[in-house]
């Protein structure tokens, strides 16, 4: 195996210790032992002696100094070079796992040069090609895909110049006939970390847009069916409604045709419902303020006597309800509106009646807080038998159960000549997912 070149940086740097440190010594070795001979001995020929024993002892202890860092170095070398080894060694495993996972994985892996030429790929880019990694090295997209090479090209280019990694869809035809993927392409680096072409891996999602393209024309059929469901609703209860009109018309009693204009509005209120979500298109849900300020304007147009000397005001906030409470919702201001046109304002009394939808909490999500429904009239306020007469009157026992239905509770003030107060605060149901029969 080549040296490495931790290795050869190792040895360059521990031979220069060695000559340092023999540098060293032997200066001072020298320097010392010439000043110790000559305040020790003063005959030439001791000096000689001396000089001669004193050579072969400097060359003992700078064998075994030189032998002691040689040792070291070596000891030093081995372990830096097993240690390379057991790298090489983890590094080959990975590269081997990851070789591995590439070519038992279905999707298409790839690498491409700047020019565009395939440098390797997978099994799973083979099979998308029906050819084989081998004959396919070397050339680009022009020859394996020539209707889509130039789209391609682009995706290409558009990832090494913008030096990041993005995601394309690409349809091109394969040998399996035309093919939707899902490719995510980033850059390629060499060693030093520049571009140096891209690597891809792209996953064939062609069965998954056939199944969405199928599930938008499902949803849309089915949106189609729905409208046109609310819209025969919303035509039957107009129907109904002008049934009762005649019926109301043919009658000569009184109290029948009061009865039979209630119910007329009672339902127009449910049809103004069902109006509203097949001009909105939404099924699953319907703003209940919006709902009901229409529904309140709708119901003063049809009772008021005199629009100048009776006004109505509307302060509607906006909130998403299901269509459950927002029917009896309809149904409970259509009941107060009638109650209050009906019996507050008698003989042409002048007067105002104000409607208001607002959250109870103001600091709260609109969906998740607790919502006031309020009517007030300045009219000639609840008669001091109010209590008894509530028991027997139909209209206000459905205010007062429809209160309970969408999950609030009523509260009733009202002062003699001054008008009457009818308040509900309840909490939003959140509008349940709408589910159609297959």
């Amino acid at each position: 195996m080549p040296p490495s070149i931790k290795s050869i940086e190792y040895s360059a740097s521990a031979a220069k210790r060695i000559i340092f440190v023999y540098v060293v010594f032997a200066g001072c070795w020298i320097l010392i032992s010439d000043k110790l001979v000559g305040k020790l001995f003063n005959d030439a020929l001791d000096i000689s002696r001396i000089s001669l024993a004193k050579g072969w002892l400097f060359v003992a202890v700078t064998a075994l100094l030189l032998y002691g860092l040689i040792r070291g170095m070596q000891k030093q070398a081995q372990e830096i070079s097993e240690r390379e080894r057991a790298v090489q060694k983890d590094r080959a495993a990975i590269r081997q796992l990851l070789d591995n996972i590439a070519e038992s994985s279905s999707d298409a892996i790839y690498a491409k040069d700047l020019q565009g030429r395939y440098l390797m790929f997978n099994q799973g880019t083979a099979r998308v090609l029906g050819t084989t990694c081998d004959s396919t090295q070397g050339i680009d997209d022009r020859i394996l895909f020539p209707d889509q090479a130039e789209m391609i090209r682009a995706n290409d280019l558009r990832v090494m110049s913008e030096d990041r990694a993005i995601t394309y869809e690409e349809t091109v035809t394969t040998a399996q006939g035309e093919r939707t993927f899902m490719a995510t392409k980033g850059p390629l680096r060499d060693a030093d970390g520049k571009v140096i072409g891209l690597f891809g891996i792209s996953r064939d999602i062609t069965e998954r847009k056939e199944s969405e393209q199928l599930l938008r024309q499902s949803l849309k059929d089915k949106q189609a069916l729905l409208m046109e469901l609310h819209h025969r609703v919303k035509n039957n209860l107009q129907l109904i409604i002008s049934l009762l009109r005649m019926e109301a018309g043919r009658s000569m009693v009184t109290d029948t045709q009061v009865v039979l204009g209630s119910m007329q509005d009672r339902i127009r209120s449910m049809a103004l419902l069902h109006d509203s979500l097949y001009r909105s298109g939404t099924f699953a849900s319907v703003d209940l303020g919006a709902y009901l300020g229409q529904l309140a304007h709708q119901a003063y147009k049809a009772q008021v006597m005199f629009p100048d000397r009776l006004q109505l005001k509307l302060s509607m906030g906006s909130v998403l309800v299901g269509m459950d409470q927002a029917i009896c919702a309809g149904l409970l201001v259509n009941e107060l509106i009638s109650n209050a046109m009906k019996h507050g304002f008698p003989n042409g009394r002048a007067g105002e009646l104000a409607i208001d939808l607002q959250p109870v909490d103001t600091e709260a999500a609109p969906s998740n807080g607790r919502w006031r429904l309020r009517l007030r009239d300045n009219g000639v306020g609840l008669p001091a038998d109010f209590a008894s007469r509530r028991q027997n009157s139909l209209g206000l026992q459905l205010v007062h159960d429809l209160s309970r239905q969408i999950g609030g509770s009523l509260a009733i003030h009202s002062q003699p000549d001054a008008g009457a107060e009818f308040a509900v605060i309840f909490a939003v149901v959140e509008p349940a997912a709408l589910l159609v029969p297959k």
